[in-house]
């Protein structure tokens, strides 16, 4: 008899403690780290160890380039020196200028108020679920089907849509990856699934558009 065992999830507060045993560890510290996770946590793909290690990692990377242009001598004072927020993310404070990225990445397009007031109402609700710390992925929608005749703008307002994620901090690049369905379609038997899973996996922390998904 078979027993099956669920492993859900880390929580916030779990994931805290993995950085900071991680942090222990290299004997590394960070200013606002608490807060630096708690934005990553509410990200729609992070969620486990191995995200944390290479949080850590990746901001390590940064601070040490970061000390090499300020021309600091990172052979002996980079362990004295905390990871700050750009480390983390360079462009950490975007989120505070969502509403002013929302109006630069849709001006000029005609025709789209309708669409954009529901973008504009999904920002609005994160905003105030922001300052309750509430948890943003059960809430706002990750997937959306862009359905219209050819030339009515939705290559371009899926593009701006990721563009518009990654300014309120969702995601941690701004790239939008595109690829049709015949990418996911494998030529011979069991071609299919390598192809779907590599085409998803090169889309992490990033937008994926599907085009002509029919």
């Amino acid at each position: 008899m078979e027993a099956v065992l669920w492993f859900p999830p880390f929580t916030k507060d779990e994931l805290y403690k993995i950085l900071g045993q991680k942090m222990a560890e290299s004997e590394i510290r960070a200013t606002d780290s608490r807060e630096l996770m708690s934005r990553n946590c509410k990200r729609p793909q992070f969620g486990n160890g191995g995200d944390v290690e290479m949080l850590l990692a990746q901001a390590r990377l940064r601070q040490v380039e970061r000390l090499h242009k300020s021309r600091e001598n990172i052979l002996y004072k980079v362990e004295l020196h905390p990871l700050e927020p750009k480390d983390f993310d360079p462009d950490y404070n975007r989120s505070s200028r969502a509403y002013r990225n929302r109006n630069e990445i849709f001006n000029g397009l005609v025709g789209f108020e309708k669409i954009f007031k529901q973008f504009w109402g999904y920002q609005r609700m994160i905003d105030s679920m922001r300052q309750f710390d509430i948890d943003l992925r059960g809430h706002v929608p990750w997937v959306f089907v862009f359905k219209g005749p050819p030339g009515t703008g939705k290559t371009s307002t899926a593009k701006r849509v990721g563009r518009l994620f990654y300014k309120m901090g969702f995601l941690s690049s701004d790239d939008v990856i595109t690829c049709s369905v015949s990418d996911f379609i494998g030529k011979y038997l069991d071609h299919t699934g390598p192809k779907v899973l590599a085409q998803f996996e090169g889309a992490i922390y990033n937008a994926l558009f599907i085009d002509e998904a029919y």
